[in-house]
């Protein structure tokens, strides 16, 4: 763990303020030899944290995830081939925690609106930077174990854009992989 440093943000200012926000930010740091390091400009992408749940079915030895259309997964496909209309991903259940909400209950409620599952006592994996260089957004992970008794609804928040899929854990490790080369 690195040691604590001297940190003084000299100004900050809200560039583009919607759903996302992006924060132009005047810092110094010190630096390991004691001393400051000149201003330096930075972008922060600020989108709050979020939440994602690995889901498993110990029964059928499944792990839950859902395909969801991403228009950033569109554009970065579009580098490779322009022509494409691939925006699909399969991926986690994930979500962003809403204000007031804890990590937990967005959680909770994310894997319900995504998949039909209730889960209740979902356990924290760890909490993560997505991408420290340009977001502050911190990703709480749980684990789940699920059953079909679990299962109170149909799932496929956000207008049907959504489907719950069952892979078997193989299945599961060769579409992480398929999504591994394909954003490469």
């Amino acid at each position: 763990m690195p040691e604590t440093r001297k940190v003084e943000i000299r100004k900050q200012t809200r560039l583009f303020d919607d759903f996302f926000k992006v924060d132009e930010i005047l810092v110094a740091h010190e630096q390991r030899d004691g001393t400051m390091s000149s201003d330096q400009r930075r972008l922060v992408f600020e989108r709050g944290d979020a939440v994602a749940a690995l889901l498993y079915e110990p029964d059928t030895h499944t792990v839950i995830m859902v395909d969801q259309f991403r228009v950033p997964t569109l554009i970065a496909r579009r580098r490779d081939n322009p022509a494409t209309t691939d925006g699909w991903i399969t991926e986690a259940v994930a979500g962003m925690i809403d204000l007031g909400e804890t990590a937990e209950e967005a959680v909770i409620r994310e894997t319900l609106e995504e998949t039909g599952y209730r889960i209740n006592k979902p356990e924290l994996i760890c909490k993560f930077f997505s991408s420290p260089g340009g977001t502050s957004e911190r990703i709480f992970l749980y684990f789940s174990e699920v059953s079909e008794v679990d299962r109170v609804g149909a799932g496929g928040a956000g207008g049907g854009c959504m489907a719950r899929t069952c892979a078997s854990c193989a299945g599961a490790r060769m579409n992480c992989s398929r999504n591994w080369k394909s954003a490469r």
